[in-house]
């Protein structure tokens, strides 16, 4: 009598075992069409998904959630045919923006076969090319993209003899073969932006290239430098809603300048006198400004050794990074999402 009991017992638990295996291999399996989705605060977006495992989802049990890392709930939706596509839509909120790694949530359980990332960005918060600081600033950056040992010496001379702290942007391709002098900047206590990996037009190339040329540079930053860039400039300053979006999911504000000395130009080769009378005639560079130089530019060490003091003596301006001159304009840089792998 016991040993029956026993054995009841036994199949018993293996029934319920069999039947508790039998319901998670009947979880459906769902993709997402793409992988990747950009959007806008206050406008609709969409998601697609397609069921691997259409028969698994019943009739009366087919709700399913759009999630992020966080566990937020971005959009709910039925799915009516699973034989078919499903289209999510919802308009993105405030508290979206960002980088966010999407699933599909389906009876508590993440029924997702691979997440996907959208970068949700706010267009009413505009690029930055100026600022209104509480008190009198300018920035100054300098674009590393070209230039050897010497050019950065003597830049960060002149800027250790004003004392005077500036914004760096290294393109990954210049950092990588200038490992000496980027670590040089970042000993002379300046601020490390990014450039971009590679210098391209970003607003010609697809979405993995430019999510790519914006997390590799960062990568390579913090392993190289040991500092993690907060702020963007696109190559050749060519942009549009997308590179800003993936820029910002990444946690950086994208950059632009409002006055470019044209350090680079060749018919000033000879001339660094005129762009200094440019950048000095009290309208093209002024409290707020963001002026851009050239590491490799013509003469360009010349240039800030009479901008300098003029700025600060003159205009009665503190010469500080873009960093500062964001910070005393109270403007915030977006949130770090939490880590998501980049596109293979």
């Amino acid at each position: 009598m016991k040993f029956r009991y026993l054995m009841l017992c036994v199949l018993t638990i293996m029934m319920l075992m069999s039947g508790a295996a039998g319901e998670t291999a009947r979880t459906p399996v769902v993709e997402f069409y793409i992988d990747h989705y950009v959007g806008h605060v206050g406008y609709e977006t969409t998601v697609v998904l397609r069921c691997r495992t259409p028969e698994w989802i019943s009739k009366d049990d087919n709700t399913f959630e759009l999630r992020n890392q966080y566990g937020m709930v971005l959009a709910v939706s039925r799915w009516h045919n699973p034989g078919s596509n499903m289209t999510m839509r919802f308009t993105v909120q405030e508290s979206f923006l960002g980088g966010n790694e999407l699933s599909l949530w389906w009876n508590g359980v993440d029924v997702t076969k691979k997440h996907a990332w959208a970068a949700y960005s706010d267009l009413s918060v505009k690029r930055v090319t100026s600022l209104a600081p509480q008190t009198p600033a300018i920035a100054l950056t300098i674009v590393c993209g070209d230039g050897d040992l010497q050019d950065v010496e003597r830049i960060l001379a002149v800027l250790e003899k004003h004392g005077v702290k500036c914004t760096f942007f290294l393109i990954g391709d210049w950092m990588e073969s200038h490992v000496a002098e980027s670590r040089l900047i970042v000993a002379g206590g300046h601020e490390i932006a990014s450039h971009g990996y590679h210098h391209i037009n970003m607003t010609k190339a697809d979405y993995r290239n430019i999510r790519l040329n914006i997390t590799l540079m960062n990568e390579r930053c913090e392993e190289l430098l040991g500092v993690r860039p907060r702020l963007f400039r696109a190559p050749y300053s060519a942009t549009n809603e997308k590179v800003t979006a993936l820029v910002r999911a990444e946690g950086m504000e994208e950059i632009q300048w409002s006055v470019d000395s044209q350090d680079w130009a060749d018919k000033y080769s000879r001339h660094p006198e005129q762009i200094v009378q440019r950048l000095t005639d009290g309208v093209t560079a002024v409290s707020g400004s963001v002026v851009q130089f050239h590491v490799d530019g013509y003469n360009t060490e010349k240039i800030l050794d009479d901008v300098i003091p003029y700025y600060r003596d003159v205009c009665g301006m503190a010469v500080v990074t873009v960093g500062e001159l964001l910070s005393l304009s109270g403007r915030d840089l977006p949130p770090i999402a939490d880590p998501c792998p980049t596109d293979d």
